[in-house]
């Protein structure tokens, strides 16, 4: 993902900022990433300081920053986990 016109791509964790102003949200409250890749949306979820739902490692390389809070099969897990926080 790159934000049009901003020159930014994930894992960069100002996409996640960008996106969450242009939303009119402000990640300072918190928030949550939901993806299928550990290294773009895990990690860059983590350091823009969100919450993350992932996939399991299943042949991605991963590190501590790509370590999900939650392992989700799917969008219907991800969103019955974020239901319940």
């Amino acid at each position: 993902m790159c934000l049009r016109g901003d020159g930014i791509r994930k894992p960069d964790p100002g996409i996640f900022q960008t996106a969450a102003e242009r939303a009119g949200c402000d990640l300072a409250g918190g928030g949550w990433m939901v993806g299928d890749n550990l290294s773009a949306d895990v990690a860059g979820g983590a350091g823009s300081g969100c919450g993350r739902s992932g996939p399991e490692a299943g042949g991605q390389s991963a590190d501590a920053a790509a370590e999900p809070d939650h392992v989700v099969a799917d969008v219907v897990d991800a969103i019955k986990v974020l239901c319940h926080l």
